[in-house]
């Protein structure tokens, strides 16, 4: 069996509610240096650590997990908050994103000058001790084949990791993502496997959200990888045998759902509350199922707003 690695983004799902002062949002707002600092310096202080592999949570970590131990290969994460750890390193659970929108988008927090996901990226590295870069870990690994998922923002965050790869190591890499390739540098953009909206289609044995769209793509191939249904030798003897994998999948069928206003999705949220428990993708799910139609980034936004009144209400009860 080959030397793998596999390489995928952190998920904002954990099973630790994360200290108050390792959630970005109770960071000052100060230049991207100072800010990096001090996350280092709470990150270091904090003595409550558990396995990376037993605190990240949710399908895409799953799929990623079960594709490591398939294969007997190693993990790593790649962490807005942490850099890039090792599947059994000891860390503490935090909250922290490069992902617009979020409460704990680290970028909220830099005011001055022109604030970007590579930029924190850089400055995390300079002050968290023992953060290496993307090249320094391939190296460490000696792995013969390198899988990574990415989302969009992640690619743009460690856009310079990306850029210093050598060919020797882009041969190595096979990556998967939902329309990645255009996020990525060029000479990258053949290491893209060819999943795209067939995956998701009735033939797909891995159908999801676009939200795990990588890591189960990832997976999928390391089950191809381990059945010998695609090899791992070469870069395109593996795009070549996946796309012949897939010949006849049909993308999946979009249904026509009515859109709904904003008090309509918040209205349904509320409803449908104790009959998802309160979570997120069960209600996005519960609310496509039944015909009704709301953009997925709107959504979470319209979700943490419901969240927010049932909280205050809750606060305001006798």
């Amino acid at each position: 069996m080959k030397n793998v690695l596999i390489i995928v983004p952190c998920t904002d799902r954990k099973r630790r509610k994360p200290a108050p002062n390792l959630s970005a949002r109770n960071l000052p707002e100060v230049r991207i240096s100072t800010l990096a600092k001090a996350w280092a310096e709470r990150v270091s202080a904090q003595g409550d650590r558990v396995a990376a592999r037993d605190l990240y949570c949710g399908r895409a970590f799953r799929e990623a997990m079960d594709a490591t131990e398939f294969l007997n290969a190693n993990l790593k994460v790649i962490s807005a908050g942490l850099g890039i750890v090792d599947q059994d390193q000891e860390i503490p659970s935090y909250s922290a994103t490069v992902t617009p929108g979020y409460p704990d988008s680290i970028l909220k927090r830099i005011p001055f000058g022109a604030a970007s996901s590579s930029s924190w990226w850089c400055a995390l590295q300079s002050e968290l001790p023992g953060v290496r870069g993307l090249r320094d870990e391939l190296k460490e690994s000696g792995a013969s084949l390198v899988l990574i998922a990415l989302t969009e923002k992640y690619a743009e965050m460690i856009q310079s990791d990306l850029e210093d790869l050598d060919e020797e190591e882009i041969a190595r890499l096979r990556v998967f993502g939902a329309g990645i390739a255009k996020h990525l540098p060029e000479r990258l953009v053949p290491t893209v496997m060819p999943y795209d909206e067939r995956f998701d289609g009735p033939q797909s044995p891995r159908p999801g959200t676009m939200s795990d769209f990588g890591p189960r793509a990832l997976r999928h191939f390391a089950d191809l990888l381990h059945s010998g249904q695609v090899l791992g030798e070469d870069l395109e003897a593996d795009r070549s045998d996946l796309e012949r994998h897939m010949t006849g999948w049909l993308p999946r069928e979009i249904p026509v759902r009515a859109k709904l206003s904003d008090d309509e999705v918040i209205e349904f949220i509320h409803a449908s509350w104790e009959e998802t428990g309160g979570r997120s993708q069960a209600t996005l799910r519960l609310l496509r199922d039944s015909g009704r139609a709301c953009e997925q980034g709107r959504f979470r936004d319209l979700f943490h707003k419901a969240r927010e009144q049932r909280r205050s209400q809750e606060a305001n009860l006798p």
